[in-house]
């Protein structure tokens, strides 16, 4: 694991970014579980929180990518985020090296 964020507002919610196997996920702490996860095409470097819900990671492939987990609040053990919703809301190319 590269780095790791709590949810400001709701600290059993952690994301975690993972330079080996290139994924980004979600688990909630209180009942530990994977709620989902995202695979990159190059090593994710760094995930953070937002107080709103929001997700955003650097990795080697130079972009950003911001996630919209606005709904995270309801979430609970046992919940799936599913492929879908682990899709980046946004794309911003930036060289990250």
């Amino acid at each position: 694991m590269g780095a790791f964020s709590l949810h400001s507002v709701h600290p059993h919610l952690i994301t975690t970014a993972a330079a080996v196997d290139r994924t980004m996920k979600f688990g909630y702490m209180q009942h530990p579980a994977l709620l989902g996860e995202h695979e990159s095409r190059l090593s994710v470097w760094h995930a953070s929180w937002s107080a709103g819900g929001h997700v955003a990671t650097t990795s080697y492939d130079d972009t950003i990518k911001i996630y919209n987990f606005s709904d995270a609040s309801t979430w609970k053990t046992g919940h799936d985020i599913g492929p879908k919703a682990m899709e980046p809301a946004h794309r911003v190319n930036h060289n990250n090296q």
